[in-house]
């Protein structure tokens, strides 16, 4: 990773835009990757901006960079934390193959039930199972704030 002082002798970040613009000529820097980041290459290597814009603020980094609001192009400070690993997956959107539409809901065919499901310390612990899946709902997400907190995110 890049010193701050390296960081800032190159780059201009904005903290209320999330935006950084090169100092040789005042041009926007980054592009958006396949994942879905902005990435700047910097003396041949890719950096992801919110990474940049945590050492631009704040000197050093350790550990993940989480965005709050999951829209992982929005860059602005305010938008930025530190996160552990597991932290940084609590704070995910429903993923796409999800067939519930309720994240950490699933249908148990051989049950007949709905069952609210997420993990714990690397660990799956079952909240129930439920024949109304507005219950396995209330369930998960009221386990999702007990456990994971300020990253809880249901999706």
């Amino acid at each position: 990773m890049l010193t701050q002082t390296e960081l800032q002798s190159k780059l201009h970040y904005e903290p209320e835009t999330g935006i950084f613009t090169w100092l040789k000529n005042n041009k926007q820097a980054g592009y958006k990757n396949k994942k879905g980041y902005i990435v700047i290459n910097i003396n041949k290597k890719i950096y992801r901006a919110h990474r940049l814009a945590w050492v631009y603020m704040y000197k050093t980094i350790s550990g993940c960079i989480d965005h709050i609001n999951t829209i992982t192009t929005d860059n602005r400070i305010v938008n930025l934390r530190m996160a552990t690993l597991s932290q940084n997956g609590f704070n995910r959107q429903l993923n796409k193959n999800n067939k519930s539409g309720v994240k950490g809901v699933y249908w148990n065919s051989q049950s007949k039930k709905w069952i609210a499901q997420l993990k714990v310390n690397k660990n799956k612990i079952t909240f129930g199972c439920f024949s109304d899946i507005e219950l396995a709902k209330i369930a998960i997400n009221e386990a999702r704030i007990k456990y994971h907190g300020e990253f809880a995110n249901n999706g």
